[in-house]
């Protein structure tokens, strides 16, 4: 059995491949969120309708990825990643594509937005997965390198979508756009599934200790059933004393060719009141079951909230900069389209060199001074958007911009990575996803409502005043994340002496 299972993650090999299909995954994903506000003026002209409306786009985007990233750990457990990732790439590439047909804006918002938006959220969360499978020691560096592809997207596609739709209109570059997502697919075919040993878990090592066979006794008859349990896969479930007596009862039903156990509803079960208690008990005991298979428990746990508003402050001021510098060029710096949509260029450039950076220094120092200087970033981001607003030209918005890039680059990969040292390994699809779902919704909610602030006071500086605030108070929260990792990591030495 063990000769199909890597004892350790092998820190390197197929692993790069998938790292470099990541790449290109991150970049659409990052290109289209950073750069759908390159679609605002067109379709404000097209649909007569105000910021308020069209950045509706951008939000659905992120509440799409939230959702279903929160959804990917699920479809995780029944199919391959490199499936479930090769689908989604498909579906986003059509619905691009039937968004460049709409007559109606909520059908631009829906396919271009929350469809797209959607896809890319199982795309991302299957890859970080893959790549913590794959990566230990250098899983740091390899979630930096992937996420170059955060700052190549905008990059490119930025100016990219400017040109597209000066030249074939805002339906011409949606349609463009769609060949481009459907790309993704091919990325998505490089992730070759790993089998782990630590997949195995209490099953591997109970195999390992007694007999591969758990005899199960028929407590009706008083027979002796000996049923072989197959253990050769990672998905069989040994039974417990406890199940053996369910089964015996009635209350659970064991499927022989997987050995999933669910609750036996058939009425022939409950003769009387008393069997009638028994079967809700062990219906309760397999919902239990399923909410701890699918870590649901991550959510009653609290360092999961501080970790995922500490991050959400920071990204609410990140990404609505972000979605409102190009209209700032054009409406208060009087820059032409081009140029505003270089701004985002120049944030780009600046992540690029983060990234290399990080890439080399971070794995050098401790975990908990890595959290110190993410809670550092936060607030000097904070800081460096409120400056945005004293810019009076082209050359001091650039500036500007590099420097929040410079801030901001390397903290996505940074955040992935600190999800698999606060959290278990087979738990980090879920909080990954979970956490995106959490502060996806509400940084979309939070565009939508500076949009609808905008549009009110007619002042296109409150998005970075806002962004300011909620930066700030992200570092805050940080620093009380890095007292809580502080005990965790307590817990954990004080465990290994005990053992």
């Amino acid at each position: 059995m063990r000769g199909e299972y890597s004892k350790e993650r092998p820190d390197g090999g197929w692993g790069w491949m998938i790292v470099l299909g990541g790449l290109y995954d991150l970049s659409m994903w990052a290109g289209f969120l950073r750069c759908l506000s390159v679609f605002f003026n067109p379709l404000m002209t097209e649909f007569d309708v105000e910021y308020g409306a069209v950045s509706r786009l951008t939000g659905l985007f992120q509440i799409g990825y939230g959702v279903f990233t929160s959804l990917c750990p699920l479809a995780l457990k029944h199919f391959e990643a490199r499936s479930v990732c090769m689908a989604a790439s498909i579906i986003a590439g059509i619905s691009c594509f039937v968004a460049s047909f709409a007559t109606k804006l909520w059908v631009v918002q829906t396919f271009m937005g929350f469809v797209v938006g959607g896809a890319t959220g199982f795309l991302l969360n299957s890859q970080f997965t893959m790549v913590a499978r794959y990566f230990k020691r250098k899983h740091h560096a390899a979630n930096q390198i992937m996420c170059m592809g955060i700052s190549f997207g905008p990059f490119i596609v930025c100016p990219g979508f400017q040109y597209l739709i000066s030249t074939y209109g805002w339906r011409g570059a949606a349609q463009i756009a769609s060949a481009i997502l459907l790309n993704t697919a091919v990325a998505s075919a490089l992730m070759r599934p790993i089998k782990l040993e630590s997949d195995l878990g209490i099953q591997l090592e109970k195999s390992e200790k007694s007999s591969p066979e758990k005899e199960c006794t028929d407590v009706k008859g008083g027979n002796d059933n000996k049923k072989p349990i197959d253990v050769s896969g990672t998905n069989q479930i040994v039974k417990t004393d406890q199940n053996c007596d369910n089964e015996s009862a009635g209350l659970i039903a064991v499927d022989a060719e997987t050995g999933n156990s669910s609750p036996n509803l058939s009425s022939n079960n409950i003769e009387d009141g008393s069997q009638n208690t028994n079967h809700r008990s062990g219906y309760i005991r397999w919902i239990a079951d399923k909410l701890i298979a699918y870590n649901i428990n991550l959510f009653i746990d609290p360092i999961f909230y501080e970790f995922t508003m500490s991050w959400t402050g920071f990204s609410i001021t990140f990404y609505s900069v972000l979605a409102y510098m190009i209209p700032y060029g054009e409406k208060v710096l009087g820059l032409d389209n081009f140029k505003a949509s270089t701004l985002i260029s120049a944030v780009a450039c600046g992540e690029l060199f983060s990234r290399v950076v990080y890439t080399f220094v971070l794995d050098r120092i401790s975990q908990r001074r890595r959290v110190i200087w993410m809670a550092t970033v936060f607030g000097l981001t904070g800081v460096v958007s409120l400056l945005f607003t004293f810019s009076n030209g082209y050359v001091g918005a650039m500036i500007i911009s590099v420097i929040i890039g410079i801030l901001g680059g390397g903290i996505e990969a940074f955040i992935n990575t600190i999800i698999a040292e606060i959290f278990e390994l087979h738990q980090y699809a879920a909080a990954l996803g979970y956490s995106n779902l959490t502060y996806s919704v509400i940084d979309s909610i939070a565009v939508m409502l500076i949009g609808a602030t905008v549009d009110h006071f007619g002042d296109m500086k409150l998005p970075f005043y806002i962004g300011c605030v909620t930066s700030i108070i992200s570092c805050l929260i940080t620093v009380k994340l890095i007292r809580s990792m502080d005990r965790i990591r307590r817990d954990r030495r004080a465990k290994q002496i005990h053992d």
